[in-house]
């Protein structure tokens, strides 16, 4: 049986000097190159501020905490991700609700999202690990039920 990645990194040379030019600083985390990344990212996607963190977990978490989720909150999700996504919203004693993809993206399908409505649905955190932007507009509207 044959291998299929992931996905398979682009890894440049000048990728490559950067790491080993950190690793030489003596600085792995928090050091001038994250302030730097966080100031530019932030400049590029115009906001204040950025923080670097070190997974898609951590981001979810503090993204969750941002928004104010508790206890009894619902959270849309889909079933086809890493398991950190369900478990951070049940951190917070949310509950996540699974809705089905979309066969031909594997991407979670708008339309399932539409059909589990019917509640007062506020904010949907996305938690990303492929690249969904063509449904996002679909998606942006829907999320979170406060209790």
């Amino acid at each position: 049986m044959s291998f299929i990645p992931f996905h398979k990194p682009y890894i440049t040379d000048d990728v490559i000097k950067g790491v080993v030019e950190s690793l030489e600083s003596g600085w792995i985390t928090t050091g001038p190159r994250v302030k730097q990344f966080e100031k530019e990212f932030a400049e590029y996607i115009g906001c204040k501020h950025a923080i670097v963190v070190n997974s898609g977990t951590a981001a979810l978490h503090l993204a969750l905490d941002a928004i104010g989720l508790k206890e009894g909150d619902e959270v849309f999700t889909t079933p086809m991700t890493f398991a950190a996504t369900a478990e951070v919203v049940r951190y917070f004693k949310a509950k996540p609700v699974f809705v089905d993809i979309e066969p031909d993206t594997m991407n979670i399908d708008p339309q399932k999202i539409e059909d589990e409505k019917g509640r007062s649905w506020e904010d949907f955190p996305p938690r990303r690990i492929r690249l969904w932007r063509r449904r996002w507009k679909d998606i942006k509207n829907f999320g979170i039920y406060k209790k």
